[in-house]
């Protein structure tokens, strides 16, 4: 991937509970080293913890690019019948955004199932995941690709490769968001296309110009964007299995301040620049859009088959 999502941080307030209290003494002739003020100590511990944070947020990015979440036993694409097997049944689903959801608190998880019985949202609210801080998130990611606000809640959204998004979700609408994390979902896009209901065709890329050199270029043109959606994501899938390049609208828009960018994507509404390496030519692949709409389902269209 080229690039983490892009958007604010927020400092960590931290307060030392121990501050003021005096140290611990040994009396003379004693072998023991002495001990570190039990201030010093808190904040090794707080130093600790943020380390550890950051290191479990990675992880959570590097499972989602494969589909899969931390401490679930399924993957998105996978049937509601491979969890149920497992954890048993639940309650009836509660519909919301792309599909139905299924509640498995005493596992602090919840899985968004499409109409084809998919999973395609693996969503956790364990309370090592709640213990996380968005100043913790932003150190391990990066700024988000973009944000996303509804009534009582912030997203920060990492594309995790082309076929997934990690979401870190977090209380509080925009102005209002609180610093710890509420749940985190594993969402597979793909899975929460539903042709049966779209009513627009996928939307085309259709390739304009090409340039080759040191900083080689495809210029490209979206046409048949599908009117209530949004372009949430751009990418560059090659068909060798080499890493793939994707970026979110947000990004790519405010690449256009970038004259030396060595690659990624430019766009401005639905014109767009692809811009890649020396190491990238001969690559055989296809550029690729996501527009989602609000509840989260998407509508995706490839280009042809592109040799840079």
């Amino acid at each position: 991937m080229s690039r983490q999502y892009t958007i604010a941080s927020m400092a960590l307030a931290t307060t030392l509970l121990l501050a003021g209290c005096g140290t611990q003494t040994i009396s003379a002739g004693s072998s023991a080293s002495t001990p570190r003020p039990l201030n010093a100590r808190s904040a090794v511990s707080r130093s600790t913890s943020f380390i550890a944070s950051v290191s479990l947020v990675k992880r959570w990015h590097h499972a989602a690019l494969s589909g899969t979440a931390l401490n679930i036993p399924v993957r998105d694409g996978q049937e509601l019948g491979v969890i149920q097997n497992r954890w048993g049944t639940t309650g009836m689903g509660t519909g919301a955004g792309a599909g139905v959801y299924f509640t498995y608190s005493a596992h602090h998880a919840a899985f968004g199932i499409n109409q084809g019985n998919q999973i395609y949202d693996i969503r956790s609210f364990a309370p090592r995941v709640q213990s996380i801080s968005r100043n913790e998130v932003l150190k391990a990611l990066g700024s988000p690709g973009s944000i996303l606000y509804a009534a009582n809640t912030t997203i920060y959204r990492y594309p995790a490769g082309p076929d997934h998004q990690l979401l870190w979700v977090f209380d509080g609408g925009k102005g209002r968001t609180t610093d710890r994390t509420n749940h985190v979902d594993v969402y597979w896009l793909s899975g929460t296309v539903n042709l049966m209901a779209q009513n627009y065709p996928n939307p085309s890329i259709v390739v304009l110009t090409r340039s080759r050199g040191t900083r080689s270029d495809v210029r490209f043109v979206i046409k048949s964007a599908p009117p209530g959606f949004r372009l949430s994501e751009i990418a560059w899938v090659p068909e060798n299995g080499v890493a793939p390049m994707v970026e979110t609208y947000e990004q790519a828009y405010a690449n256009r301040r970038l004259p030396h960018l060595a690659q990624g994507f430019v766009m401005h509404g639905v014109s767009g620049k692809l811009v890649y390496g020396a190491s990238r030519h001969s690559q055989l692949g296809q550029i690729r859009v996501i527009y989602q709409n609000s509840a989260g389902t998407a509508i995706i269209g490839n280009s042809t088959s592109i040799r840079l």
